[in-house]
């Protein structure tokens, strides 16, 4: 019954071409507002645009990030796909190897959109899935709920309705949690309520769909969101023509429909036929029919296939000629009608022009021709219904895909989950445990109490950590490396007397605050070397060091002066009494950085090294771990 818009107009662009610049220069220290981005999206654009390569290499990194996601926003409501998704790109090159976390969950959400719109699933849902992990550990309420909306989509896409009006109703509710909105969460309202009215509408529950497009155009026009006030309007007089509130329809899109943006010429073209059908349905024919023309005109000059639209157009010229008995005219409309209804994919649009014609040839008294036109409606109408079945059950393959694939997601969820509390659990050794609580006691018999209280806090502390630390998935390196510090010391005073010394170095040029990293993923190889390393020593050492060996990757070194592994297992073999401890804490570990390896596609390893003298006598282990990481504000 209604215009559809067609989206799929993608062309090559060069990126790096300069336009023109607009009399506003962007201010190099901080980049495009808020307001002009999302309230004034052409000028925005063309702005963006106007910067050289050149330029925009010698800014500081964080105005480069925030150029390309602004310009891949930009860029897509001006219709430049493939400009679009080069911001985006460089933006998360530039975030995930030196943004914040919350600039990555930026650009995660955006692109993850921006690869929806043009079809691309798959990539758009590896996005969100981006965005979903981190969000994990850096719960913030906003950014769950752009995410949420984001799978929303995602599901209509996949034809589950039901779960994608579950995952708006959840990013509504994460909104409003919300003590103030800035204009980006706004936008995302917006794309939220207007979700949920596709949803109702498909549901054919149209009155509920024309109340969630209300408020989309409400907040939309109330907070000048350029972008989606014309959008939402759109959507808003669809609502009201599918629930023949032909008034509404038309006040809203008389009152909008001159204040359009030259780009927005798809949806002027949907609002003039809009317009043009309230007028029919009004009597007003001869006003209907200019705006239909109009309509026409706009829909040929646009990019992409606009048949559907062409079609619609056409078979409505028909209908209103029919309503003024211009019969001829009405007869050259629905073969225009038809030889566009045989251009569209599937049965729907032909069986729906047989049936116009056949009525028409009845209306004229051409009962052979109503006659033969009615049989190919019939034909017709039974191939659509066999194609609606087949939709239907392609549908379903769609939808029992997906979920077989979010069942697989949550399956490493949560053997994610279960290991962290394998990890947990195998954290601390229980002879570390006794031993340390074993020396607490003593400090207590022999009214050491000053020492008692002070290991017993510490103590505490260290265990609160690892409860803490353990449901996380990263954690801050300057975290990772005060947990182990506590560790040794409090291994180095109350179970080794000193015996144990530890060094831990950290390169200089890393910020340990701002780096983020799977959390206690080094404590069980400092464990591992004290038990078949040091344990045996009367001069046990243990050094550590962090260096940062490319933007994505830190390297752990762990060495140790013990007895190496090979006279460790000999020890174990010989000695009954030797501590059947085993390595499950690092075990453990180095399943969770497989399946982290998994999940973010990151390169990563564990390397034990064996240490010898110059006589090939052993002198201890160095395990290199290199960890993904991420950039996190402290």
């Amino acid at each position: 019954m209604l215009p559809l818009l067609d989206s799929d107009h993608i062309q090559d662009q060069d990126y790096y071409k300069v336009r023109p610049a607009s009399d506003d220069s962007i201010p190099k220290e901080e980049g495009l507002t808020q307001e002009a981005l999302f309230q004034n999206t052409t000028d925005s654009f063309n702005q963006l645009m106007s910067v050289s390569m050149g330029q925009i290499e010698s800014w500081p990194l964080e105005l480069q990030l925030k150029h390309y996601n602004q310009l891949g926003y930009a860029a897509l409501v001006n219709q430049e796909e493939a400009i679009s998704d080069e911001g985006y790109r460089r933006a998360i090159m530039i975030s995930e190897s030196n943004g914040e976390v919350w600039e990555m969950l930026d650009n995660y959400v955006d692109y993850s959109g921006l690869k929806l719109f043009i079809g691309d699933l798959p990539s758009s849902q590896e996005l969100a899935d981006k965005a979903e992990l981190l969000l994990m550990s850096f719960p913030r309420a906003n950014y769950k709920a752009y995410q949420k909306c984001r799978v929303g989509y995602l599901q209509i896409a996949y034809y589950n309705h039901s779960k994608a009006h579950e995952y708006f109703i959840d990013a509504l509710r994460l909104m409003d949690s919300l003590e103030s909105l800035d204009l980006k969460d706004r936008y995302y309202q917006i794309l939220i309520y207007s979700g949920l009215g596709a949803i109702h509408s498909r549901n054919r529950s149209h009155q509920l769909a024309a109340k969630s497009y209300q408020k989309a155009y409400e907040i939309a026009n109330k907070y000048g969101i350029s972008s989606q006030i014309a959008i939402t309007c759109l959507n808003l007089s669809n609502g009201y023509l599918q629930n023949e509130q032909w008034d509404l329809a038309e006040e809203i899109l008389t009152e909008r429909i001159d204040l359009l943006e030259p780009t927005d010429s798809a949806v002027r073209a949907g609002m003039l036929a809009n317009l043009g059908y309230c007028r029919m349905q009004k009597g007003a024919f001869l006003v209907a029919s200019r705006l239909f023309n109009e309509a026409k005109t706009v829909y040929k000059g646009l990019p992409g296939d606009q048949i559907e639209n062409l079609f619609k157009i056409e078979r409505w010229l028909a209908m209103l000629s029919m309503n003024i008995k211009t019969f001829d005219s009405a007869r050259d409309h629905f073969k225009k009608a038809f030889k566009l209804a045989e251009k569209i994919k599937g049965f729907k649009a032909l069986s729906t022009i047989y049936k116009d014609i056949s009525d028409y040839y009845k209306t004229v008294e051409d009962y052979k021709s109503a006659f033969e036109y009615a049989a190919l409606y019939n034909e017709a109408i039974q191939n659509y219904h066999e194609e609606v079945s087949d939709q239907k059950r392609y549908e379903l393959e769609i939808k029992y895909e997906t979920e077989q694939k979010e069942k697989e997601a949550e399956l490493l969820k949560l053997q994610a989950a279960k290991l962290q509390l394998k990890a947990l659990r195998a954290q601390m050794n229980p002879h570390f445990i006794y031993n340390a609580l074993n020396a607490i006691q003593h400090f207590i018999s022999s009214r050491r109490d000053k020492d008692a209280a002070t290991y017993l806090a510490k103590f505490a502390v260290l265990m609160r950590k690892s409860l803490d630390y353990s449901d996380k998935e990263y954690i801050s390196l300057e975290d990772e490396v005060a947990f182990i510090r506590d560790y040794l010391e409090i291994n180095q005073k109350l179970r080794f007397e000193e015996s144990l010394s530890y060094s831990i170095h950290v390169q200089e040029s890393i910020e340990d605050d701002l780096i983020g990293l799977p959390s206690m993923i080094i404590q069980p190889y400092v464990e591992n070397a004290i038990e078949h390393g040091i344990r045996l020593k009367p001069d046990g050492h243990i050094e550590i060091s962090f260096i940062q060996t490319d933007e994505a990757h830190v390297l752990c070194s762990i060495e140790d002066n013990g007895i190496g592994r090979t006279a460790a297992l000999e020890h174990k073999a010989a000695r009954e009494d030797y501590p059947s401890y085993e390595s499950r804490g690092t075990n453990i570990t180095e399943q969770r950085l497989q399946l982290i390896n998994k999940t973010n596609q990151k390169s990563l390893f564990v390397k034990t090294i064996d240490l010898y003298d110059e006589g090939e006598k052993p002198i201890g282990t160095r395990v290199e771990i290199r960890i993904p990481v991420i950039t996190i504000k402290s």
